[in-house]
C-alpha cells in the first residue's frame, strides 16, 4: 500500500488515501474514483498524477 494525497474541488482540503499497489494506475489515462473524506463525494482521479 501507499499513500495517495489529492486536492478537494469542493473544500480544497488536502485529502489522503491509501491505494494498493494493484489497483496503482498504470498509465495517465486511467482513472479510479475516491470517496473523498472532506466532502463525502465521489472524485475522478489518476493515482500517477498527485495533487491534480
Amino acid at each position: 500500500m501507499r499513500a495517495f494525497t489529492f486536492a478537494c474541488q469542493i473544500t480544497n482540503l488536502i485529502v489522503q488515501e491509501w491505494i494498493d499497489d494493484d489497483k496503482y494506475c498504470a498509465t495517465e489515462n486511467e482513472f479510479q474514483c475516491f470517496v473523498c473524506l472532506a466532502c463525502s463525494r465521489l472524485h475522478w482521479m489518476n493515482s500517477r498524477l498527485e495533487n491534480s
